[in-house]
């Protein structure tokens, strides 16, 4: 009898099917960052974090609130250290000396996250840790420490109540903005070891059992095992970057396979392999650029291209560009 050597995690297709027609905003930790980019690779269309990375769940959702309230950001709010004026609520990419260009271009993609919210098909949000710093000054939950010395802060770890009551002043808002607006949860693998060992478990189980209370009441609501596949099919350090900490390259791609398979519509996983072999094809680099036979091989990969565009509905605009460019470049044209 051969030996397992993993644990095969099988996740029953979600209720999604999504397709590259489908618009999808991703919300939360960098993880979100690491599948919706792989998406995006594949002309899905998508919008990742317009406000910034949000660890903890409370920040990510007063955001999405303050989005659906039009709660614009005004001077008052900013703050200022180590020569650059910041918000507490934002990730340290939203700073700048000059505090009116950070409060306009915070402004502009709080409208671009509102934006958003109200047309897109799937919001996912994967949540990286529930502990969180507390500004002592002002007695309140912060998104970004900004540098700021940790004197002026204490650290808390949020119950499943407030996780799930912070979601609760939200979810109806979200509703009545977009109706059809499915949410896909997920526990970042990241793990946060910064907080501590035993500390990283507490805050991963919190948030799950959080998670887990807000799917049961809400039907629009769905959960994707990201955690669960690093922490156990892919059990092993050659899955981790140098760090320890975060997924390397290949977990992200056997976990982007899983997403495929519970999320996406067939024919948008056709596409997909499909536009793979086209984008190989793309980076090919010919022994001879001069050749005839190089030619034939463009001309070949304009067709296909134009085919692929035509049968998934799919705008391949820059690569029909970058083809027809090197066409005309070519001595034999």
């Amino acid at each position: 009898m051969q030996s397992k050597l993993q644990s095969q995690i099988n996740i029953n297709p979600l209720e999604l099917e999504l397709d590259q027609a489908s618009k999808l905003l991703f919300l939360g930790s960098c993880f979100a960052e690491n599948i919706s980019k792989k998406l995006a690779d594949f002309k899905f269309d998508c919008a990742t974090n317009p406000l910034g990375i949000s660890y903890n769940p409370v920040s990510l959702f007063n955001l999405l609130e303050r989005s659906l309230k039009n709660e614009v950001f005004d001077l008052s709010e900013l703050n200022y250290a180590n020569e650059r004026y910041f918000s507490y609520e934002l990730h340290s990419a939203f700073s700048n000396p000059n505090r009116e260009i950070l409060l306009k271009e915070v402004n502009e993609q709080l409208a671009l996250q509102a934006k958003w919210i109200e047309s897109a098909d799937c919001l996912l949000i994967s949540l990286g840790t529930a502990w969180v710093h507390i500004l002592k000054k002002e007695d309140r939950l912060v998104n970004n420490c900004h540098k700021v010395a940790s004197s002026e802060f204490d650290k808390a770890i949020l119950s499943i109540n407030d996780i799930v009551e912070s979601w609760k002043s939200l979810a109806n808002e979200l509703e009545k903005k977009n109706p059809k607006l499915k949410i896909l949860f997920t526990v970042s693998p990241v793990r946060h070891l910064k907080d501590g060992f035993r500390e990283n478990q507490l805050s991963k189980s919190t948030l799950h059992l959080a998670v887990e209370e807000i799917c049961q009441e809400y039907k629009n609501c769905l959960y994707f095992p990201s955690y669960e596949i690093m922490m156990d099919e892919l059990r092993d350090y050659r899955f981790y970057d140098r760090d320890l900490v975060h997924p390397n390259s290949l977990a992200i791609d056997i976990i982007w396979e899983h997403f495929q398979s519970a999320c996406l519509k067939d024919k948008s996983k056709q596409a997909i392999l499909e536009l793979e072999k086209l984008q190989a094809s793309m980076a090919h680099r010919p022994f001879n650029s001069e050749s005839n036979a190089h030619l034939s091989f463009l001309k070949k990969l304009l067709t296909d291209l134009q085919q692929f565009e035509k049968s998934y509905e799919v705008d391949l605009g820059a690569e029909l560009e970058e083809i027809k460019n090197k066409l005309d470049q070519h001595p034999a044209s």
